[in-house]
C-alpha cells in the first residue's frame, strides 16, 4: 500500500505549482526531524562522523538543511515525471552546453551524477537527440515498471544494466544515439568505469568491445567482471570475473592489441588489488583471445596497478622480453 500511496501523492502534487511542493517539502522535513526514525539517526550519524569539527548547532543546522533538499528531490518528481516536458523545460534559465557535443554526429556518452533532480536532465537529453538512459532495474516489477514509464514518457529509452539493456546500448552508440549513465555506489558494481575496444573477438570482421566493471561482487566481494561484446548486435561473447575478493579485476583495460604476436588481439586486464587489501599492489595481466582461461595469462610486476593511459605501454614492455621471464605464462 506504500507503494501506491507514494505514486497517487505525486500525482496529486503535479496539480500544484513548484513553490507549493516546496513548502510541502519543508512540512515532511520539519516533521520527519521531529518523529524517532532509523533514516533520521543515520543522517545525523554520518554529519558527525564527517564533520566532527563542527559544534553540535552548526551539526543540527546542516541536517535539517540537508533533510529539507532530500525532500525538495522527492516533491521534484511530481513535476518531472507528470508535467509535459515543454513546461519543465522552460523553467530552464542557463544552459550551457559545448560546441562540440552539440555539433557531432558520433555516439556520445552523457555521464550525470546523482546530484539535484538530475531527471531533469533526461528529460532534455530526450527532447533534443535519440537518447537511451541506462538504470538500475528494480525488484518490484511494478514499480520498475512505473518507473520505466515516467522516465521513457519524454523521449528517452530507459534500459536496465541487465543483458538485453547493454545490446540495446552498443547498438544505440553505434547507431550514434546518446547514453546517459547515472554511476552510482558499489552496489551498481561501477559498471562502464572503464570500456576499451577489444579488437575482432569472434572473428565476424567488426571490432567488439570491453566493459568493466571492477567493483561487481559476483562470484566475490569486489572481485569485478569483464565483458567482451560484440560490436555487431551487443551480445555477451565472454565475462571474465576475478580470482578473489577486492581484486577489482578492470580497474585499468585495454584490448585490441596482439601481444604475445599469434596473429590475435589480445586482452591486457588491469587490477586494484593482487594482495588483498593492499593498495598499489595490482597487477596487469595479458589474456590470450584464443584461450581464454587462465592457463594462457601473463603478468607483470605486481607493484603497479596501471592505469588506462599507461597500461598498454606497460604490457608491452614486459611481454617484449617474454623469455627473459619478465612476463611468464601463468602455472
Amino acid at each position: 500500500m506504500i507503494k501506491p500511496a507514494v505514486q497517487g501523492l505525486l500525482g496529486l502534487l503535479a496539480y500544484f505549482p513548484l513553490r507549493f511542493q516546496y513548502r510541502f517539502a519543508d512540512a515532511l522535513a520539519f516533521t520527519v526531524g521531529f518523529i524517532p526514525n532509523r533514516f533520521s539517526r543515520q543522517m545525523r550519524q554520518n554529519i558527525g562522523l564527517c564533520f566532527p569539527e563542527q559544534d553540535e548547532a552548526a551539526q543540527k543546522q546542516l541536517y535539517r538543511r540537508a533533510l529539507r533538499n532530500m525532500f525538495y528531490v522527492f516533491t521534484e518528481l511530481a513535476a518531472v515525471w507528470y508535467w509535459p516536458a515543454e513546461k519543465i523545460l522552460s523553467r530552464i534559465t542557463t544552459l550551457e552546453i559545448c560546441a562540440e557535443f552539440q555539433q557531432t554526429a558520433r555516439g556520445k556518452i552523457v555521464l550525470a551524477p546523482h546530484v539535484g533532480s538530475w531527471e531533469l536532465l533526461g528529460i532534455w537529453l530526450g527532447q533534443h537527440c535519440d537518447a537511451i538512459i541506462l538504470y538500475k532495474r528494480l525488484k518490484d516489477k511494478v514499480l520498475d515498471e512505473y518507473i520505466r514509464q515516467v522516465r521513457g514518457r519524454t523521449g528517452g529509452t530507459p534500459v536496465s544494466t541487465k543483458k538485453h539493456g547493454l545490446r540495446k546500448l552498443l547498438v544505440g552508440l553505434r547507431a550514434n544515439s546518446t547514453l546517459m549513465v547515472l554511476p552510482g555506489p558499489t552496489q551498481s558494481g561501477w559498471f562502464g568505469r572503464n570500456v576499451a575496444p577489444a579488437g575482432d573477438v569472434d572473428g565476424d570482421g567488426t571490432g567488439d568491445f570491453l566493459v568493466a566493471a571492477p567493483m561487481d561482487s559476483f562470484p566475490h566481494a569486489e572481485a569485478g567482471r569483464i565483458w567482451t561484446l560484440s560490436g555487431v548486435d551487443g551480445r555477451i561473447l565472454r565475462t571474465i570475473d576475478g580470482l578473489a575478493s577486492q581484486r577489482r579485476i578492470g580497474w585499468a583495460l585495454d584490448g585490441g592489441v596482439d601481444v604475445n604476436q599469434d596473429g590475435f588481439p589480445d586482452l591486457i586486464l588491469g587490477d586494484q588489488y593482487e594482495v588483498t587489501g593492499t593498495e598499489g599492489r595490482g597487477r596487469i595481466w595479458v589474456r590470450s583471445t584464443t584461450a581464454l582461461d587462465y592457463d594462457r595469462l601473463c603478468y607483470t610486476n605486481p607493484n603497479t596497478t596501471g592505469e588506462p593511459n599507461t597500461i598498454r605501454a606497460l604490457a608491452l614492455s614486459s611481454t617484449s622480453t617474454l623469455n627473459a621471464g619478465i612476463c611468464v605464462p601463468r602455472g
